[in-house]
């Protein structure tokens, strides 16, 4: 299992170099071929492998051998597709049916793909969430079909506040001229890269804790869920929060985990040297559970688990959110204000608790055993690629 796992981080990491070094050849030499059939053959096989063998760890989860890399879990009238490699660490529970009904609540239209990602797939690790990101593939095409659908979306709900909608260049909040915004949505098209997708952002308080920022971004498709808006996103870091068998992006595009592997690389890159900690992490747990490296994801979420870092986060975050939450002008909603306030304090109890531990567990401060682990994880792709990826 060891030695096939490192089997399957090299290959990974060699999608990640290959992408990198075909994209900086001249336009004219890119040609994709035999290397690049090689390596979706050997991820077909593995993916599906990876697949099965999860199915027999966790329970309740099936392998889907027509979609190499994913396992199935029906919880009815809730469905997932799961990234094998994100399994392990996704929500069970009651958070699952929480899920399925946010995810349906955002939907901007019935026929549409949607997914969760971001933080919440690794809902196991990351005890505290800023937010809660959804992916919807939505099979419109463009035109006044996207404008009607978003329009009676933005209406927003009982447990729900449409606050923005960014598409076309163009914002919307609930003050805009919503005739002028209308004709934004109007010039969505599915085949033009700036006017493929759109966003839409929200407050719920359907979260059990505090009220939630949720973002959906959407990607436009023709009725065959094919799209230049692709490039927007990545189906690595999503899990399939729809009944429907039909799956956009697939895993075992060399090209795709490339791409994926290349971007989370450079990401924990950057974070690490402006010192954004959290997210460096965040970054490099992706990486690390999209290539199997699973000692490093237990690493990080060890320090997570003794660390005050994330509770300094989440207490920006709630003092943030209940600023924007004494704005609301619905009465309905002012109880969230005395669970903000609630939340605020149990973590602030929490982070007195852990600063009595922390010169136990990091001698040298939490920033340097932070550091270390970043540096360790982005030593070991470099040396394991060979050294494209530096």
């Amino acid at each position: 299992m060891h030695k096939y796992s490192e089997t399957l981080t090299a290959a990974i990491l060699a999608c990640a170099a290959y992408h990198k070094q075909l994209f900086e050849l001249p336009k004219n030499a890119i040609q994709i071929g035999a290397h690049a059939a090689k390596l979706e053959k050997f991820l077909t096989t593995s993916l599906n492998a990876q697949a099965i063998i999860c199915e027999s760890l966790f329970p309740g989860w099936y392998a889907d051998l027509q979609n190499p890399g994913y396992l199935i879990r029906q919880a009815p009238p809730a469905f997932f597709r799961v990234p094998a490699h994100l399994v392990a660490v996704f929500p069970n529970g009651d958070i699952l049916q929480r899920i399925w009904e946010l995810a349906n609540a955002v939907r901007i239209h019935s026929s549409s793909i949607v997914c969760l990602s971001g933080s919440n797939v690794v809902k196991q690790i990351f005890e505290h969430v800023d937010d809660v990101d959804f992916c919807e593939y939505l099979p419109l095409s463009g035109g006044n079909a996207v404008a009607d659908a978003v329009m009676s979306r933005a209406g927003g709900s009982d447990n729900l506040i449409c606050t923005a909608v960014n598409a076309c260049g163009l914002e919307w909040t609930p003050t805009s001229n919503n005739i002028e915004f209308r004709d934004s949505l109007v010039s969505t098209d599915f085949r033009i890269v700036d006017r493929s997708t759109l966003k839409m952002d929200f407050i719920s308080r359907a979260a059990e804790i505090r009220p939630q920022d949720v973002t959906n971004l959407a990607i436009i498709c023709d009725e065959d869920f094919k799209s230049s808006g692709f490039s927007k996103t990545f189906s690595f870091q999503e899990a399939h929060v729809s009944a429907s068998d039909y799956v956009p992006n697939k895993l075992s595009n060399a090209s795709e985990m490339g791409r994926y592997v290349w971007w989370l690389t450079t990401q924990v890159k950057k974070y690490k040297q402006e010192r954004n900690l959290v997210k460096a992490l965040k970054r490099a747990l992706s990486l690390t559970r999209v290539c199997w490296m699973h000692n490093f994801s237990d690493e990080i979420k060890d320090f997570l688990s003794k660390t005050c870092l994330t509770i300094d986060q989440e207490i920006a975050t709630s003092k943030v959110m209940k600023s924007r939450m004494a704005t609301q002008a619905n009465v309905s909603w002012s109880g969230e204000l005395e669970k903000i306030d609630a939340h605020i304090d149990l973590l602030n109890a929490e982070r007195h608790a852990f600063l009595f531990k922390q010169n136990v567990f990091y001698p040298g401060g939490e920033e340097v055993a932070a550091i270390k682990i970043l540096s360790d994880i982005l030593k070991y792709v470099s040396v394991k690629s060979g050294g494209v990826l530096q």
